[in-house]
């Protein structure tokens, strides 16, 4: 299964990316970032990933193209210093949907007991490969492996989309770029969760993106000059109040020491 981003304006290639599914996460096991070529093999990328790890926006990565036609990243050339933060509400919880009753899809740390805060989201290195980090290594499952704070690990097994997640049909809608303060589809702005969490952070400017109405998964772009230190006590802070789970997709030296 493959997650698709909407096509920036101006003339962008696909850059594919394979990885292992994470167990109780989404089911998909490649994501098509939209990318500027800049030269025959190499593209800077143009999205904010929702499940690729170790790559940002601004990188640039180096691709071949397949007997499919479509290209495939095999490494990182170039890194922009940028990072990911993937944020979604708690559902039932101060910022997400009322609950409508039953077991909640985010299993007991959205109920109760301790916060979603694995390794990603208290510090130390991200599970990422050498592509990630640095050189022009491969983007695999080095990039993508271990167990982040959005699944099994912080959810309690049964993972944070319920069983939708771990089989049957999960309804995937277009990724959303963040506007202004308000996510849009087209021309009508989305309220919710997703809306909320944008909102929550704006004072740091940041852009990204939002997976789908249906699943406000919001992905965030944190340029290498944000106010870091800001924006990971503000993460910590609405883990520890039970308002959101988050991870780090793509963490810089500089994000893990501020």
């Amino acid at each position: 299964m493959s997650v698709e981003h909407d096509q920036p304006g101006g003339d962008r290639i696909k850059i594919w990316f394979r990885f292992v599914p994470r167990d109780g996460w989404l089911p998909h096991d490649t994501e098509g970032l939209w990318a500027t070529r800049l030269t025959p093999d190499t593209a800077r990328i143009d999205n904010v990933p929702f499940l690729q790890d170790g790559v940002a926006q601004d990188d640039v990565v180096r691709f071949r193209t397949g007997s499919d036609g479509r290209h495939w990243a095999t490494g990182r050339v170039t890194a922009s210093g940028h990072c990911v933060i993937r944020v979604i509400a708690v559902p039932g919880g101060p910022l997400g949907r009322p609950a409508s009753g039953g077991s909640d899809p985010l299993g007991p740390a959205a109920t109760g007991g301790s916060a979603p805060l694995g390794r990603l989201a208290t510090g130390g290195p991200a599970p990422i490969g050498p592509a990630a980090t640095g050189g022009s290594g491969p983007i695999g499952p080095a990039a993508t492996g271990g167990s982040g704070p959005l699944g099994p690990a912080a959810t309690g097994g049964s993972g944070p989309l319920g069983p939708a997640a771990t089989g049957g049909p999960v309804s995937i809608g277009d990724p959303v770029p963040i506007v202004g303060s308000v996510p849009i589809v087209g021309s009508v702005p989305i309220g919710g969760p997703a809306a909320v969490v944008h909102e929550a952070f704006a004072r740091f400017r940041l852009g990204g993106e939002v997976f789908s109405s249906e699943f406000p998964l919001v992905a965030f772009d944190v340029p290498a000059d944000a106010d870091l230190g800001g924006i990971k006590r503000l993460l910590d802070e609405g883990a520890e109040q039970g308002w959101w789970h988050y991870e780090v997709g793509c963490g810089t030296d500089a994000w893990w020491s501020a």
